[in-house]
């Protein structure tokens, strides 16, 4: 009984100093963003503008708007209780990371670990997404949790979150099928379902495009624009691709020693990879599904470096290399955003 007792008291410890961490980091990054201390992103003056009209001409503005219904609803709640803007947009980053902070409890992730995916996040993804694309991460937050109820058969929650995840970004829609076939894939299905995906993406995307132009109205808008207004063609071999197809293969040699969870995040980064290739020229959907489809990189780093011996080493000098990676490509590349 005594050891049972202090094995408990043991994990309440470790998850109390989990919660520290993260709070530490989200209340961190809420200074971050209220201070706008790395500078103002390209896409926050958007936001402003939409708190601002929403605020003076109320409801009847989010009806034409193009932002997602969910999004809209808690902007509209939250402009008439906040009258600062910059401090509505750093409580949906502080949302934003608090549920992917959920997520990384759930997954019991040692302390260190947690660490080093909070770096890695920072340097990653929080640049993109919650300083400057708020909404797709706020949806990247209810993937996550989507694919966590789902992994746990948790089907009935896993929907409500993905419902959630496409109220705040349409674009998150494309991912349903691979969260609901929950499975431990083989590889040789995952290079036929691959094969699959990029022949049908790329001479069916055109077609695919029109008609979701004819019912969603901010890719009519892009659609009116011709190739131009959905960002013109994407690089298909940058720099930041190089790095995820070499993490995909390390992933694929070392299959055997792999969990269940790491196969099928692997298994999401190819369908991703596959779906921006086919779509490469419509570089907005192109960058946009890949992005929220490599959010789960997360989840997939979590438990590769819970692994042992030479695995756990060739995944933590992988997640060092991202880390190094995107802090260059972010800050101080010609392609830096702040």
């Amino acid at each position: 009984m005594a050891v049972l007792k202090n094995t408990h008291h043991s994990v309440k410890m470790s998850i109390s100093k989990k919660k520290i961490l993260l709070t530490f980091f989200i209340f961190l990054a809420f200074f971050v963003s209220l201070t706008s201390l790395l500078g103002v992103s390209r896409d926050y003056l958007n936001y402003d503008n939409f708190f601002s009209e929403t605020r003076n001409y109320g409801f009847e503005y989010l009806i034409t708007h193009r932002f997602e219904p969910i999004f809209c609803f808690f902007s509209y709640f939250f402009v008439f209780m906040i009258d600062n803007n910059l401090l509505i947009y750093a409580f949906f980053v502080i949302v934003s990371l608090w549920l992917k902070g959920i997520v990384l409890v759930k997954n019991n992730v040692s302390l260190c670990i947690m660490f080093l995916i909070i770096i890695f996040y920072t340097a990653r993804f929080f640049p993109l997404l919650e300083m400057t694309q708020i909404r797709a991460a706020l949806s990247a937050s209810f993937l996550l949790l989507a694919m966590q109820y789902s992994m746990n058969a948790k089907k009935n929650m896993s929907l409500l979150m993905f419902t959630f995840a496409v109220g705040f970004h349409m674009s998150s829609i494309i991912l349903l099928p691979f969260l609901l076939y929950i499975k431990t894939p083989k590889r040789f299905s995952i290079l036929i379902i691959s094969i699959m995906i990029l022949f049908f993406g790329f001479f069916l995307k055109d077609l695919l495009i029109e008609l979701l132009s004819e019912h969603i109205k901010v890719i009519s808008i892009y659609a009116r624009q011709g190739v131009a207004g959905f960002g013109g063609r994407a690089n298909p071999i940058n720099s930041a691709v190089i790095l995820d197809v070499l993490t995909i293969i390390t992933g694929l040699c070392l299959w055997k020693k792999s969990t269940i969870q790491m196969k099928h995040m692997l298994f999401l980064q190819i369908m991703g990879l596959m779906i921006f290739w086919s779509f490469y020229n419509y570089a907005v959907f192109a960058h946009r599904w890949r992005e929220l489809v490599s959010v789960f990189w997360i989840l997939y780093f979590a438990q590769a470096l819970g692994l042992q011996g030479k695995t756990r080493k060739i995944f933590f000098i992988l997640c060092i290399l991202n880390i190094l990676f995107y802090f260059y490509l972010f800050f101080f590349s010609r392609h830096a955003i702040f």
